[in-house]
């Protein structure tokens, strides 16, 4: 009778911490979703079209970039460092908080290939426009 107690109770104890451990994780996963969606300016909310999640739990946030030929994604912000690759560079015009634009992407011959990973610092209200011909993508890892 006490082995079968014995076990009963590990068993109990061990499904508890179980069920604390993975609840502790789905909290944070939720609070790290909710903290970004609560954010109207955060890129995913304010920018959709041109942010989506590949990837997130409570560390990191992998964002997938693209922006069409020509178009300008609405104003947004990226609250935490992140890097940033890309894979399909392209010219941009890139506008700060007061939709003046700050940087713009020199014309002429361009490489063509992927860039090396790039460290980027949290990001105030900006915009981009994608004035080339061809897609801009890229991958953005947001550190939390």
């Amino acid at each position: 009778m006490r082995t079968t107690l014995r076990k009963i109770g590990t068993f109990v104890v061990a499904a508890t911490a179980c069920t604390l451990l993975s609840t502790t994780l789905e909290s944070r996963v939720i609070r790290a979703v909710a903290s970004s969606a609560q954010d109207p300016l955060d890129a995913v909310t304010a920018a959709p079209d041109s942010h989506t999640v590949m990837f997130e739990n409570d560390r990191v946030r992998v964002l997938k970039v693209q922006i069409a030929p020509g178009a300008k994604e609405p104003a947004h912000v990226h609250r935490n460092s992140s890097v940033m690759i890309t894979y399909r560079p392209t010219r941009l015009r890139y506008y700060g908080a007061t939709d003046a634009i700050e940087f713009e992407s020199p014309e002429g011959p361009r490489e063509a290939s992927a860039s090396e990973p790039e460290w980027m610092e949290p990001e105030k209200l900006h915009a981009v426009e994608n004035i080339d011909t061809t897609p801009y993508e890229a991958y953005r890892i947001e550190l939390k």
